[in-house]
Order: C-alpha cells, then sequence, then structure tokens
C-alpha cells in the first residue's frame, strides 16, 4: 500500500496515498497511496548503503517477493479491517476501497467503477512510482533503509527521509526466503506534529503481509468497450461516499 502520504498511511497503503468524513480517512491515505500522480525512480531514489550478510539477506528476499509472479499485500492496522491487494506481474494490481468501490490498475491506467450506480468503469492515467498501484511501496522502502539488522529470526531495517522529521521502524519476516510480513513504525521528530495530526497518533504503526505468493488469484482488466476516459482529475462518487483523488509529497527531492 509509500512520500509522507504513505509514511503518515494504506495501501499502499500502499502506499500513499484525504476523505471528508472522519470515519473515511484510513481510506485517504489508501487512495492516496494507489493513486499517487508524482513520478520517481524505484527505491524513494536511491537504493540504501547497506552490507554485510543481514542486508544482503534481506535485500535478496524482497527482491525476491517483488519479482513473484502474483502476490496479495494485506495492510493490518489497529482499529480498522484490514485492506487487501492483489498483484499479478507484470504490471496489475486490483483492490477494493470500498464496498461495491472495485479498483483496477494496469501499468498507468486506473479503472474505477460504482457498482451501486453504474454498469461503465472508468479510466485515468495515473502514472505510479513503485509499480502498479504502488504495490511495492512497503517493499522498495525496505531495499531504501540506510540501516539493516538482524535480530533473533526477524531483520530491523531502519528508514530516514532526505527531510529528517521522521523515521521509519520497519521490523521484517521472512518465510522460505521470501518477504512473509512487514511492521511499520514511525519516530517523528519537532516539526511534524502539525503536518500529521489530527491524522495519526505519535505511535502510528501498520503491518503489511504478503500471502498466496504465485497463487493469487488472477486480475481481470476491463475490456475497453466497457470504459469511458476520464479527463483530468475529478472526484468519484461511490455509493453515497465522497473520494478524492490526491497525490503524495515525495520522500525525496
Amino acid at each position: 500500500m509509500s512520500s509522507i502520504g504513505r509514511l503518515a498511511l494504506s495501501s499502499k497503503m500502499r502506499s500513499g496515498a484525504a476523505w471528508i468524513t472522519t470515519g473515511a480517512l484510513v481510506a485517504a491515505s489508501l487512495i492516496t497511496g494507489l493513486l499517487s500522480a508524482a513520478q520517481a525512480p524505484r527505491f524513494f531514489g536511491t537504493p540504501g548503503p547497506n552490507s554485510g550478510p543481514a542486508a544482503e539477506a534481506l535485500r535478496v528476499a524482497v527482491m525476491d517477493t517483488e519479482h513473484s509472479q502474483s502476490f496479495t499485500a494485506v495492510t493490518y492496522q489497529q482499529g480498522q479491517s484490514p485492506q487487501s491487494v492483489v498483484y499479478q506481474a507484470p504490471n496489475k494490481a486490483s483492490i477494493e476501497l470500498l464496498p461495491h468501490f472495485p479498483v483496477v490498475s494496469v501499468g498507468q491506467y486506473t479503472f474505477y467503477r460504482d457498482n451501486c450506480t453504474k454498469t461503465r468503469w472508468e479510466r485515468e492515467s495515473t502514472p505510479t512510482q513503485y509499480g502498479p498501484a504502488d504495490v511495492m511501496y512497503d517493499l522498495d522502502l525496505i531495499l531504501s533503509s540506510q540501516r539493516i539488522v538482524k535480530i533473533g529470526g526477524r531483520y530491523l531495517a531502519q528508514y530516514v527521509p532526505s527531510f529528517p522529521w521522521v523515521k521509519v521502524n520497519i521490523v521484517v519476516q521472512l518465510e522460505r526466503g521470501l518477504v512473509f510480513s512487514e511492521r511499520e513504525s514511525f519516530d517523528y521528530g519537532n516539526g511534524t506534529g502539525w503536518i500529521l495530526r489530527p491524522f495519526s497518533n505519535q505511535n502510528f504503526a501498520y503491518t503489511v503481509r504478503y500471502t498466496k505468493i504465485d497463487t493469487s488469484p488472477s486480475i481481470t482488466v476491463p475490456r475497453p468497450a466497457d470504459t469511458e476516459d476520464l479527463s483530468g482529475s475529478e472526484a468519484f462518487y461511490g455509493c453515497g461516499s465522497f473520494v478524492v483523488v490526491g497525490t503524495r509529497i515525495p520522500t525525496d527531492s
């Protein structure tokens, strides 16, 4: 689910990624992560300068996970329902942000449909940073971490963006040489409270688990005959819920 939007998330979410009503704040982060319009290289612009057995083992596991044929990334956050994103190589992802509001991302295009009122899909160009729907955001964050150590059977990766307002602590668990889960928590420094409140507490954290690797369901792309293009940035009304398409603040200059 990855950008301050994703760091304060999913989701993304990804990335990373606002709703008008209080009850929809989490979906705002998922929308932000899903529909990022900023373009930047993968790995947040710079791979982390790590060396040693722990860093190498984690790097290989992350890359092998990213190179799988498919996976389902499930984001867990306290007090909220889990959010699943299905990835299918090389460039497809799907998510249901709300009941009756499916979203399919294919490369740099995203398809939406409000199943409550519409039969046709709407398509919009949404260039992403970290794969379709930014589904690789959290994995890329590990690869960009500046410090990686192994603690028992888990790995601790720490990432600090170019603006030193926040430090991301990522506890990663591997299974069979692949990433099974990563729990991200945030240490905020001076100058961040006014940005993050009231959207996040100082102990904000979430967990992403990677399941059904190479066995996730296939993703069906809407047919051209069933789609219509959208012009510019628009708001979508999904079964009475108001959604705004947003962008991220880049993590690196």
